[in-house]
């Protein structure tokens, strides 16, 4: 093999970043797009409930979707109240349905379960975009109260997670979004994820 330019090391960095980033940026539409879904049919839901269907009929209505979409994750009748919980909880405030937009949805259903405060909700939907919390990092922040910690402790100190790390940092929480909507095989290369993600996001804008 040749002898490397000098500027070689450097250039593979920078397009590794750029991969990551685009990775990253792909992610974030596939989920917004699912997330925009469930807050639709939590919509639908909620409106059928006042209008007076009950919980059998909620039911009825996630075996009847199981049944059509074979192996697609996430209508479970727990599921579908969820939906309807956080579509009447974020329907409001329309900066929480901007938030939960870019959170994987086990995020949005933990923060809405065991946080009550609305500043707080509004703390944690941040904290979990701006840090790239996993579930179980979100869990123990909720727990040992981060939100208190926060408020008692603000400081200035600048955020010293550079961008391009970050994004790095992300990605090895990819497995939190659900992306059984592809209908991939259980297992799977990243090369198949990644194709997925591309033919959903050309469909969508299509």
């Amino acid at each position: 093999m040749n002898k490397l330019p000098i500027d070689y090391d450097k250039t593979l960095l920078e397009l590794k970043q750029k991969i990551n980033k685009a990775k990253y940026e792909s992610l974030k539409a596939v989920n917004k797009e699912l997330i925009l879904m469930y807050l639709e049919i939590g919509r639908i839901i909620s409106e059928r409930v006042k209008n007076g269907w009950g919980n059998s009929i909620v039911d009825k209505l996630s075996i009847d979707i199981q049944a059509e979409y074979i192996g697609l994750k996430g209508f479970s009748p727990r599921n579908l109240r969820r939906m309807k919980l956080i579509f009447e909880e974020t329907s409001s405030n329309q900066i929480w349905t901007q938030l939960v937009a870019k959170l994987p949805w086990g995020h949005t259903n933990i923060i809405f379960q065991k946080v009550k405060d609305s500043e707080q909700r509004t703390f944690y939907l941040q904290k979990c975009i701006e840090r790239g919390w996993s579930r179980s990092i979100l869990e123990e922040e909720i727990r040992f109260n981060a939100y208190s910690k926060h408020i008692n402790f603000q400081n200035n100190f600048p955020n010293t997670i550079e961008d391009n790390s970050l994004i790095e940092y992300r990605l090895e929480f990819k497995d939190e979004y659900d992306l059984s909507f592809l209908e991939l095989e259980d297992t799977h290369s990243e090369r198949q994820l990644e194709n997925a993600i591309v033919d959903n996001i050309i469909r969508t804008l299509g």
